[in-house]
């Protein structure tokens, strides 16, 4: 994506700190310490859907247009917020799937990379004007700064790092609540920041059902 030249002059003025380029055989680039670009499989949307980049971080009553109605909360985690608009250019609704392993990435690297944790998906409906989705995301650098409200983002890949898809596999069909939010963080860190799970982890993600 291309930034405006006052958008990247502003950034440059704040001091963000970019991500650099990583090895397309480096599936740890943007996870734990690495400050490198992401890499994965790339996300392919539905025919006639447009993401609005770039992402800005949830706030509330500052992510919803009062006309829209249905306000969807997607997602599970707590570091990471992101208020997600879908442009729909067809005459009818179009049902998005974001994929478990899907990552959003900071412009700033100081900053976590997020993390969808299990698939979501939901209906778009047609009309010039973004629908808006509330997205909570996991966090894959525990060193970096908690998600803030004047941090940006956009659609990175699909993680294909084993140790992380492993993971979701343990998730996947698991009904995951608020109350198991500090469980899989943990869980992630220690596969993203460690040296994988740890006996406590996976007792953790066992008692969820």
């Amino acid at each position: 994506m291309k930034l405006p030249y006052f958008i990247i002059g502003a950034i440059f003025a704040i001091g963000v700190s970019f991500a650099e380029p990583a090895s397309a055989h480096d599936t740890r680039a943007g996870i734990g310490r690495s400050k490198e670009t992401p890499v994965g499989r790339p996300l392919e949307l539905p025919d006639g859907i447009v993401v609005r980049e770039p992402i800005g971080a949830y706030i509330e009553d500052h992510c919803f247009p009062e006309e829209q109605e249905v306000r969807p909360q997607e997602g599970h985690g707590a570091n990471i917020q992101l208020c997600l608009g879908f442009t729909n250019t067809l005459p009818t609704p179009v049902t998005i799937s974001l994929p478990a392993g899907l990552i959003f990435v900071s412009f700033d690297t100081r900053s976590q990379n997020g993390l969808l944790i299990q698939t979501e998906a939901f209906e778009v409906p047609p009309g010039e004007n973004p629908y808006f989705v509330s997205l909570s995301l996991q966090c894959l650098n525990a060193s970096r700064s908690t998600g803030r409200a004047r941090d940006t983002y956009h659609v990175g890949p699909i993680t294909q790092d084993e140790p992380i898809t492993q993971l979701i596999r343990m998730l996947d069909g698991k009904a995951l609540a608020d109350e198991h939010i500090p469980a899989v963080q943990n869980a992630l860190w220690s596969v993203t920041d460690g040296d994988g799970l740890l006996p406590r982890d996976r007792d953790a993600l066992e008692a969820i059902h």
